[in-house]
């Protein structure tokens, strides 16, 4: 449905809105498979593991809310030996990888832990003792 450039610019937005915590994504689990969705408008975006197996390849797919529709999926490529050192083509499907973390991390809590954890840390006075 979309020429790999669409799908870098929807996958880096992606990516952007969710860290800079304007997007946040949940959870979700049935019949075995986990995956995590969030939902802009009328439109699900939905990022799990091709295997079910929680490791690459990802994919990123795409609903319509309202009609329930199937609309478009992206997979990223199967991780090769060199794709840990760099070598990997800058691709959409290779930006799932990161995607997948991000949104991981967002439904999981840990931006907004770490939020908490840093505001307390800023409210330590170092003239009282804590115990």
């Amino acid at each position: 449905m979309f020429e790999e450039r669409e799908w870098m610019q929807i996958v880096e937005r992606l990516v952007r809105l969710t860290k800079e915590q304007v997007l946040t994504w949940k959870t979700v689990a049935a019949e075995g498979t986990e995956w995590v969705e969030t939902r802009v408008d009328d439109l699900d975006y939905m990022v799990g593991s091709v295997d079910n197996d929680q490791r690459p390849p990802y994919y990123l797919s795409l609903w319509d809310v309202n009609s329930r529709d199937y609309l478009a999926r992206l997979e990223s490529e199967p991780i090769q030996e060199d794709d840990e050192w760099g070598q990997a083509p800058l691709t959409a499907g290779n930006r799932l990888l990161e995607l997948r973390t991000v949104a991981y991390r967002s439904a999981q809590g840990s931006p907004q832990l770490l939020s908490r954890i840093m505001n307390g840390f800023d409210r330590i006075d170092p003239e009282v003792t804590p115990f």
